[in-house]
C-alpha cells in the first residue's frame, strides 16, 4: 500500500512529504483544482487528496484507496490504461470479495467511497475526477460522445462472428474523421483510450480482419499501441496488437472490386 504523510503548517504549500517506498523523492507539489497533487519517483504513482489548506495545522494519511476489480482478458484494461495515464495509483483486484457490481460482473470501480460499473462509466467517472480539467458541458461533450460511441456502437460492430459486414461503414466515417488529425479531440484524452481500446482489440478476436482500407484509422492504432501507458495496461496483448498494426500497414492496399462479377 503506498502512503504518505502530509504536515500542513499553514495555508500555503509548505509541507513534509515522506514517501513508504524506499528511495521515493518528491517530484512534484502544486495545488490543482482543489487538491494537493503530489507525484514521487518510487513508482511514479500519483496522489490527489482533500485540499486541507484551509486547516492551519493538521496531520493528514494519504493512503491507495482506488480498487479495480477486473481480469487481463476482459475489458479491464482499458480502465487500467487511464489509471496510469492519469497516474492514479490503483490495486487491481482478480478475486470478488466486496464486488462493487451487484451483477458481478467486471471491471468495476472502487475509489474511496465511490462505486461505480460498466466500463464506459468508469472511464468517464476518472477522466471527470483525474483527468485533465473539465468544468463545463461543453468540455466534456468533446470526450462523452466517443466513449459512449466506442460503446455503444463500435463495440457491436467489433466483437461478432460477422465484423467483415458490421465493422466497414463504421471505419470508413472514422478514417474520414480522422484524416489530418493526430487525436479525436486534439489532445489525447479518455475519447482516445476507448476508442483506441477497442481498436486494439481487433487483432486479439479477429487477426485475420484487413485494415488496409482504412489507413487514417490505421496510423491512430499504431500511435495508440505505442504509448508507454498502453503497454503497461494491456501487458501480454500490447505487443501483439502493435505487430498486427505493423503487419497491416506494410501490407499492400485492397485492390478495387468491379461490378458484373468481375
Amino acid at each position: 500500500t503506498l502512503s504518505m504523510k502530509t504536515e500542513v503548517r499553514s495555508k500555503f504549500l509548505r509541507s513534509r512529504i515522506r514517501c513508504a517506498f524506499p528511495r521515493g523523492q518528491l517530484l512534484e507539489l502544486c495545488q490543482d483544482r482543489g487538491r494537493l497533487r503530489i507525484a514521487c519517483d518510487c513508482r511514479q504513482h500519483r496522489i490527489d487528496v482533500e485540499d486541507r489548506l484551509q486547516q492551519p495545522k493538521g496531520l493528514t494519511t494519504l493512503s491507495m484507496k482506488t480498487e479495480l476489480y477486473g481480469s487481463k482478458n476482459s475489458r479491464s484494461p482499458l480502465v487500467e490504461w487511464m489509471l496510469v495515464e492519469t497516474k492514479t495509483p490503483y490495486k487491481h483486484r482478480e478475486d470478488r470479495d466486496g464486488m462493487p457490481n451487484p451483477f458481478g460482473q467486471i471491471p468495476a470501480l472502487r475509489d474511496g467511497g465511490v462505486e461505480i460499473f460498466e466500463s464506459g462509466a468508469i472511464l468517464l467517472y476518472l477522466a471527470d475526477k483525474y483527468g485533465p480539467a473539465s468544468s463545463t458541458p461543453e468540455e466534456r461533450a468533446k470526450y462523452t460522445k466517443w466513449v459512449v460511441w466506442a460503446n455503444s456502437a463500435l463495440d457491436k460492430s467489433l466483437f461478432t462472428p460477422d465484423i467483415d459486414r458490421r465493422a466497414p461503414p463504421l471505419l470508413s466515417v472514422l478514417d474520414e474523421t480522422l484524416k489530418g488529425k493526430e487525436w479525436l479531440e486534439g489532445e489525447f484524452s479518455v475519447a482516445d483510450v476507448a476508442v483506441g481500446s477497442y481498436l486494439l482489440f481487433i487483432p486479439m478476436f479477429h487477426s485475420n480482419f484487413q485494415m488496409q482500407a482504412f489507413p487514417n484509422v490505421l496510423a491512430y492504432m499504431q500511435r495508440c499501441a505505442t504509448r508507454p501507458s498502453y503497454a503497461q495496461a494491456f501487458t501480454a496483448n500490447a505487443p501483439r496488437a502493435k505487430a498486427y498494426v505493423e503487419q497491416q500497414l506494410k501490407a499492400p492496399p485492397p485492390a478495387k472490386k468491379f461490378g458484373f462479377g468481375l
